[in-house]
């Protein structure tokens, strides 16, 4: 049938009005994690089952604009409680693999039915509104970048995206600035050989203390180089990220403090160090607009059709625990799953 511009598909092989009995087998691992923190005295532990509804459906995009046929499969346990009709789909009572489901014996159901307490319920409605429930969750969002032709997978949020995102720019900016670090590697070497003095067989003091300049200009250089690059990546795998005008103030700082160290050749450093900062800040710029460069692209209603696979009256298991804390006979109820 037609809901809006969403198909909802029922499947034929429900049976609504005589549903298929299920069971889930009975755990100790929590009465016994129970048990075993407290300093208490059981008197007595039995086995109690209450009844829920277990629903899976078919959620299924066929989008052939966006290049995308996507199908999940989404399930509820839910339990029936006797106070309220409201079902709150967001929390389940629990979460298991529907292979966890054991179909119960009619001997078994009969027992079941005596000793459980009788809940009305419209198994028809309940259905509905899981259906209902999954048309407010059926909207498709794929993130596309671009810049880097990337698109996210069905599901994937845009944080996980922009990480990804992230990822291919660490790639780029590696293969750029190991690049450019060449580059400026043979600046640094062509200014120091015009810094330094024509060194003779024979170097006088003033020659030496020249050469040792030049020496330290080139570490300046180097060292600001380095910086610049390791810059880049202080954040990488980090859900934070630089922006481009923090990088431009980190690395102007070091300028600063490079700068300041030197003692011969500071204007000739201050030219190769403003050269550096725009050119590096140019990569970060470019690159950081790549990594934002993302459009919401959302496949419509219309795409996308649910089916409901299978519905089962479960009985859930609980522990009954009848025990003494303090000289105080006390009662608790444990999920048994």
């Amino acid at each position: 049938s037609e809901h809006g511009e969403l198909t909802i598909i029922g499947s034929i092989d429900i049976d609504l009005d005589n549903p298929e009995q299920t069971f889930l087998y009975p755990r100790l691992f929590r009465v016994r994690s129970w048990y075993r923190r407290n300093d208490i005295e059981l008197l007595d532990l039995r086995l109690e089952f209450t009844q829920g509804i277990y629903l899976l459906a078919e959620l299924s995009f066929d989008d052939s604009d966006l290049g995308v046929f996507n199908i999940d499969y989404i399930d509820r346990l839910i339990e029936l409680d006797r106070k309220s009709k409201n079902i709150d789909w967001a929390s389940p009572a629990a979460i298991i693999d529907r292979r966890m489901l054991m179909p119960v014996p009619d001997a078994m159901l009969e027992h079941l039915k005596r000793e459980s307490v009788e809940i009305e319920f419209d198994l028809r409605a309940v259905a509905q509104s899981f259906l209902s429930y999954l048309e407010e969750q059926s909207s498709l969002t794929l993130f596309i970048n671009d810049s880097y032709g990337i698109r996210s997978l069905s599901g994937e949020s845009i944080d996980e995206f922009r990480r990804l995102c992230r990822d291919y720019a660490n790639a780029e900016k590696s293969e750029r600035s190991l690049e450019l670090g060449t580059v400026f590697e043979r600046k640094i070497e062509q200014a120091v050989g015009r810094l330094q003095v024509a060194a003779s067989p024979a170097l006088n003091a003033k020659e030496e203390m020249a050469i040792a300049h030049a020496d330290d200009f080139r570490l300046a250089c180097k060292s600001l180089l380095s910086k610049a690059i390791n810059l880049q990546f202080l954040e990488h795998g980090s859900d934070e990220v630089e922006s481009p005008g923090a990088y431009v103030s980190a690395l102007t700082a070091e300028i600063e403090t490079v700068a300041a160290s030197l003692e011969h050749f500071v204007a000739d450093f201050q030219a190769f160090a403003s050269e550096l900062l725009e050119s590096f800040s140019e990569i970060e710029l470019e690159i950081s607009e790549k990594v934002e460069n993302i459009n919401a692209v959302a496949s419509p209603l219309s795409k996308c059709s649910i089916k409901l696979l299978r519905v089962s009256h479960v009985w859930l298991p609980y522990w009954r625990a009848e025990y003494t804390l303090s000289g105080e006979e006390r009662t608790l109820l444990l999920k048994a799953v």
